[in-house]
């Protein structure tokens, strides 16, 4: 259980809109380097310039990419691809790879995966090979792609990124729109799933965090109406969070849910098409699941789907090939870990979660999990898994994208027999501040059924609702920023700047006492 202690220096977190200059240029590695073809390059200009504004020195190249990384290796920052990739694949055992020879075409890197069941392909597609300059297995350098066949195409990702980068910070920023897919691992382990999500919830997420999940847990109150599910998580994506995310199964063409009444509940390239062909872009979304980023393919995937649509996610990270759940359950966690650190841009964040995922260790997780889908025919398995887990997920987007993520909010607490008193340092650019609470733990009743649309809805509701803050008060900008809180719970202040968001969050017990 998370706790304070009296005299507590509380830090809290800062969201960015466009950086200043002085983030990317304080440091030589300031080379945000596109790799692109000869078509695209007049259209890359509103990007190319956005970046420079913000202090990179944004750098096109057509040359192959292993020259123009091989020329500003000492200075890169971030790598972009602009362009897709096609390829036919020879067989199940055959690594030779036929490439469709395009003027859009921008190669990508193919890799050899273990294999742990009959039938898996061995090998995939893989960007972040571009950006491991050490070659131990892990990217050095943050690498995306903008997967695109047109300047049309093109021109709708950049108006939508310039878009999102401009649009400011917003409360709902700190919301965090979370659906898992059951784990096909019989009942015991599929309902399982859902105890542990919550469990890493409490544990590893951001204080400040306020989560909204879909579970496909059929005896849970988060499940809902499982036909809800597509367009629900659809509507709250759009309606805010600095991260979505997504947990389970999938496929290419969609993510896996749920069977229920013998119809399998889904989010499909058809679902993103249905309901973000419109709107302002969403945040950046995370698939971890299985081959739903492998965009070398004739048709798109989710990912190169979302990505293209002006409402769906301004990115989207996901996997090329199969992923293991071992890695993926790593890599959730990480997940949940950086987003309390003070990452500003998309692929600082994502090259931390790699780097996370890649040395974490939990030894029982792999005793239950090493063999669950299959078996490793080689001894090294685990550790090899591990190594591709880093390889396989692909991120649609530009890794110099700004997050709105939270940075850091300075204060005190002090435990009196009033209850728990609290300061905030005002920052300079602050137009007030809120005072939020909710209740720590958060329970659920077990064992329902789904039998009534609308009691699952109302389910449903309730249980999301007591993940959320209740407004305690809050403070004009020519107020001092003090106050007392006297019940236990999660406290939560949120500082409004002109381009920022400001939080901080902290834990309070009751065993706490006062100096």
């Amino acid at each position: 259980m998370k706790q304070c202690r009296a005299n507590v220096r509380i830090t809290l977190g800062v969201m960015v809109v466009l950086l200043p200059a002085s983030l990317a240029a304080g440091t030589d590695k300031n080379v945000w380097l596109v790799l692109t073809r000869d078509m695209f390059v007049d259209a890359l200009e509103p990007l190319r310039t956005h970046r420079q504004q913000q202090g990179f020195q944004a750098v096109i190249s057509t040359a192959a990419p292993a020259d123009a990384i091989a020329t500003h290796k000492s200075r890169l920052r971030y790598i972009l691809l602009v362009g897709d990739e096609q390829k036919t694949y020879a067989g199940p055992t055959d690594p030779n790879i036929e490439i469709i020879k395009a003027a859009w075409r921008m190669p990508s890197c193919y890799y050899q995966i273990i294999c742990w069941h009959n039938g898996e392909k061995d090998c995939f597609v893989s960007d972040a090979v571009w950006g491991d300059l050490d070659g131990d297995g892990v990217m050095d350098i943050p690498v995306g792609r903008l997967p695109v066949r047109t300047t049309e195409q093109l021109q709708v990702i950049i108006d939508k990124i310039l878009l999102y980068e401009c649009r400011g910070p917003r409360l709902s920023d700190l919301m965090f729109p979370l659906w898992t897919g059951k784990a096909r691992y019989g009942d015991i382990i599929d309902r399982f799933t859902t105890t542990l999500l919550l469990e890493n919830l409490e544990a590893l997420a951001p204080e400040w965090c306020q989560p909204w999940v879909i579970s496909a847990n059929d005896t849970h109150a988060l499940c809902g109406w499982p036909f809800d599910q597509p367009e629900l998580f659809a509507q709250k994506v759009q309606e805010g969070g600095a991260l979505c995310a997504f947990m389970g199964h999938g496929w290419r063409d969609h993510v896996y849910s749920m069977t229920f009444e013998d119809t399998s509940i889904s989010f499909s390239t058809d679902h993103a098409r249905q309901y973000w062909a419109k709107g302002d872009p969403a945040s950046p979304w995370m698939l971890i699941a299985c081959y739903s980023g492998n965009f070398a393919a004739a048709e798109d995937c989710l990912a190169e789907t979302v990505l293209k649509l002006p409402g769906g996610p301004v990115a989207a990270i996901a996997g090329s090939g199969e992923t293991h759940p071992l890695t993926n359950l790593y890599c959730g966690q990480a997940l949940l870990r950086q987003m309390n650190q003070e990452h500003r841009r998309l692929g600082d964040l994502w090259r931390a979660v790699q780097r996370q995922t890649a040395q974490t260790r939990i030894p029982l997780a792999e005793l239950l999990l090493e063999q669950i889908e299959g078996q490793f025919k080689e001894p090294e398995g685990i550790e090899k898994v591990r190594s591709d887990h880093q390889l396989v997920y692909n991120l649609l987007g530009d890794p110099a994208m700004p997050l709105y993520l939270p940075g850091r909010l300075h204060g005190r607490i002090d435990r009196t027999a009033e209850g728990w008193r609290w300061q905030v340092n005002k920052p300079a650019d602050a137009d007030g501040l809120l005072v939020d609470w909710r209740e720590q733990e958060v329970h659920f009743s077990p064992g329902l059924k789904l039998t009534d649309p609308s009691d699952a809805r109302r389910q449903l509701r309730q249980a999301n609702a007591r993940f959320a803050f209740e407004r305690l008060g809050q403070c004009a900008a020519d107020e001092e920023w003090t106050g007392c809180v006297n019940k236990p719970g999660v406290l939560r202040f949120v500082a409004i700047g002109k381009d920022r968001l400001y939080t901080a969050a902290i834990v309070l017990t009751p065993d706490i006492k006062a100096d």
